[in-house]
């Protein structure tokens, strides 16, 4: 689900500040400091609570944790109905049929957990199977992998949850059947897809307009009724109404084999989520830092933070100090790149979105809302290029390049979830480049 939090963007935004002197115009930015300028600050809501805290993605889903959790739900809980809700409000990016890694802590027990309900490939798949048509790998029934998330949302709930189950998935099954609005995400990617989505039947009977016959456009309202059915069974039934036997397994396995794909009932019935060891490390100033080992990204986040910690000079202060932004930022650059070089060799998935803004929160003592709000870099050795955000500074991008550094602007870039508690208080935001909601108590 994709209820994880989970590198920071490096970047600054450049806001320029001038006034006339002997008819000239000046920065007092530059002034004070070449590079040190306000941050970029976008609409999103910077969230204040005391006892609990929702960030997601999708803006009703935040109000269904808070929910879970003020009827004393778990942790577990709230991620669970939260992510079924992100399924129904973003089946874009979320959804039964994917997968998911969990990091839970424990806080009576001062432990960390780690739950892989990652999707897996289907027992009749080749490594050779996408030779000569690599697009296969990403469109069509090939590219369906065995499904994990409902085995993980079982599997959490066996261990963390206190409500009853069936609970947890009455408010997506409600949205389900009493329709919700197509946010500005979705409809993007609904025109984007819309060749493909019009190809296909299925897909087609889902995210089109009956009267029009046209994809549904932001502020269309629409429902979900065979969704509904499907969250209803899994509802009384558990995991078993999807991975079978049942009637619900039998007919997804029916649609599978019209789309093309390879899965089996044997595929769907031997799949199962997994506890792993979590990586931890330890920094200087005794803060204990838990994340995904394998398949997740924890060993690359361990090791570029751990580089980093070892500067002596890596802080906010010097982070701030005239001539010395550039160099840090061109040591951060070069840490994630020879860090990314080694990516094939660990894993499979690009977390620096959340790792700079841990950088940014953790070292530069930034709060969580003006991490995640800051431009973005990726440097991933291969192509050997610096994509910048949006905001970026142009006096920094100019020294980057002096440095060698060639750069290019990207409006790529992944999608912060984020709580940080400070003295007690729980801050929330959601990464405005999606458009989420935070809420809590």
């Amino acid at each position: 689900m994709a209820a994880a939090l989970g590198a920071l963007y490096f970047a600054l935004t450049l806001f320029l500040l001038t006034v006339a002197v002997s008819g000239a115009c000046i920065s007092l930015a530059r002034l004070r400091n070449k590079y040190w300028f306000p941050e970029y600050q976008s609409e999103s809501e910077l969230g204040r609570f005391r006892n609990a805290a929702i960030s997601t993605d999708a803006v009703p889903c935040a109000t269904v944790g808070r929910d879970i959790l003020a009827k004393k739900g778990s942790a577990a809980d709230a991620a669970i109905a939260v992510l079924l809700c992100i399924g129904v409000i973003n089946p874009q990016s979320s959804g039964i049929g994917g997968g998911f890694l969990m990091l839970y802590y424990n806080r009576a027990e001062k432990t960390a957990y780690y739950i892989d309900a990652r999707e897996v490939a289907p027992e009749e798949a080749t490594e050779d199977m996408f030779h000569g048509n690599a697009s296969l790998a990403r469109m069509g029934g090939l590219a369906i992998a065995v499904p994990g998330e409902v085995a993980g949302y079982e599997h959490i709930h066996d261990r963390f949850g206190s409500l009853p189950w069936k609970e947890l998935f009455l408010p997506a099954i409600k949205m389900c059947r009493e329709g919700m609005e197509v946010n500005t995400h979705l409809a993007k990617a609904l025109k984007a897809k819309q060749s493909f989505i019009m190809e296909y039947k299925g897909i087609r009977n889902v995210f089109t307009n009956n009267e029009t016959n046209k994809i549904y456009e932001k502020g269309d309202k629409y429902t979900r009724m065979d969704l509904a059915a499907t969250l209803e069974a899994i509802a009384e039934e558990k995991s078993a109404a999807f991975y079978g036997p049942s009637e619900t397994a039998t007919n997804l396995l029916k649609d599978l084999k019209k789309a093309g794909s390879i899965i089996t009932e044997s595929d769907m019935k031997k799949y199962s989520s997994r506890d792993r060891e979590p990586i931890s490390k330890i920094f200087k100033n005794n803060m204990t830092l838990y994340s995904a080992s394998l398949p997740g990204s924890g060993a690359l986040l361990a090791f570029i933070l751990g580089v980093l910690d070892g500067y002596e000079d890596f802080n906010a202060e010097v982070w701030r100090r005239r001539g010395d932004t550039v160099k840090t930022l061109h040591r951060i650059i070069e840490i994630f790149k020879f860090a990314y070089g080694q990516r094939m060799e660990l894993e499979d998935s690009d977390s620096n979105d959340m790792k700079q803004t841990l950088i940014r929160t953790l070292w530069l003592n930034e709060d969580i809302k003006k991490a995640i709000d800051a431009p973005r870099f990726h440097h991933q050795l291969r192509p050997n290029v610096i994509e910048y955000e949006k905001f970026f500074p142009g006096d920094l991008i100019d020294d980057l390049k002096e440095k060698g550094h060639k750069l290019k602007s990207s409006s790529d870039s992944g999608i912060i979830m984020g709580i940080l508690k400070d003295k007690g208080i729980l801050w929330a935001n959601s990464d405005y480049r999606k458009g989420g909601g935070v809420d809590g108590f």
